[in-house]
């Protein structure tokens, strides 16, 4: 399980762009393959959960979202002894977007990750 803090922009109708933070839990279940004894690759579908945010446009807010989703992780890595670090691509697959008087927001994940862990 992995807790995200994202910050995110949209223009709104009068092209004035506006920020949103949040707050999500994403769950990836990935397959990979070693190889060459210290890189691998993976992929794999990650399920996700905002918690908190602070989006709002005239009157909309997450409250006409899903908060739950379904998106696709891929990427590669290293590991070196303890120490991993991957690249990841992750796209939104669900459809979460919200319809306000002649403004839609598509709030599907786009991004790509960068990650460093330590195993215990």
């Amino acid at each position: 399980m992995v807790f995200t803090q994202v910050k995110n922009e949209y223009t709104d109708t009068n092209d004035a762009t506006s920020e949103y933070e949040y707050k999500k839990l994403d769950v990836p279940v990935l397959l990979g393959k070693k190889f060459l004894g210290v890189a691998n690759v993976f992929i794999g579908p990650s399920f996700q959960y905002i918690i908190e945010d602070d989006f709002s446009f005239s009157g909309l807010t997450t409250d006409e979202f899903d908060k739950f989703s379904v998106g696709l992780q891929m990427g590669a890595g290293i590991e070196l002894g303890r120490i991993g670090i991957d690249v990841r691509w992750e796209r939104g697959l669900s459809k979460t977007e919200a319809n306000f008087a002649n403004v839609t927001v598509d709030n599907r994940t786009d991004q790509i990750i960068f990650g460093l862990s330590l195993k215990l």
